[in-house]
């Protein structure tokens, strides 16, 4: 078992994945779409009704939509009250340092587009005060529409190099539910996910 991150036997459908990226390209070219922070998307993104937060870093997702899409196999398997989901913009040319997330162990991440981003991970280091200059590191090279079980509780970083931002699907399994990557790992095995 790879401890930092498992590629799915599950992918987002071409349609799916158009939906998410006209709903990007869409809500970047009208204004009028944005929302102030924190805004849930209630419109049912499938029909065509977007809304968009240019300001900030990420749109919660209403997970309804999500049922829609074959990420209903992962979102059936946990308590919907543990489970929020998101669209993350990450600017061009950024850096976010070593971290690990405060507010999952795990969940699922799913690159929207191709872009010249990485994600690494540190791989034998407990605290970020041991993670030096000579760091030996994975890193998860994203598929577009693939879906990642990602160890959010191993130190990562993350930048991205392209002139434009970076989008990407966040599934966050809250802290609360007490799973961690190695208990979801089993489970998605158990289903013959991975």
């Amino acid at each position: 078992m790879n401890p930092f991150y498992t590629e799915l036997n599950l992918k987002l459908t071409e349609e799916n994945l158009d939906c998410f990226k006209d709903y990007i390209k869409k809500s970047e070219a009208h204004q009028e779409f944005y929302y102030p922070k924190g805004t849930i998307i209630k419109e049912d993104l499938h029909n065509k009704k977007y809304n968009f937060i240019e300001q900030t870093s990420e749109t919660l997702i209403d997970l309804e939509f999500l049922k829609t899409t074959t990420i209903k196999y992962l979102i059936d398997l946990f308590p919907q009250d543990l489970i929020k989901a998101k669209i993350v913009k990450f600017p061009a040319k950024k850096f976010v340092s070593w971290h690990i997330d405060l507010t999952r162990n795990v969940g699922f991440n799913i690159s929207i587009f191709n872009s010249n981003s990485h994600t690494i991970f540190a791989e034998d280091y407990s605290t970020q005060e041991q993670i030096g200059q000579n760091t030996s590191i994975r890193e998860l090279q994203y598929t577009p529409g693939k879906i990642y079980l990602f160890n959010a509780n191993r130190y990562h970083a993350v930048m991205n190099l392209d002139e434009g931002p970076r989008y990407i699907i966040i599934i966050f399994i809250s802290k609360q539910s007490n799973l961690n990557y190695e208990s979801v790992y089993n489970l998605l095995l158990n289903k013959s996910l991975i």
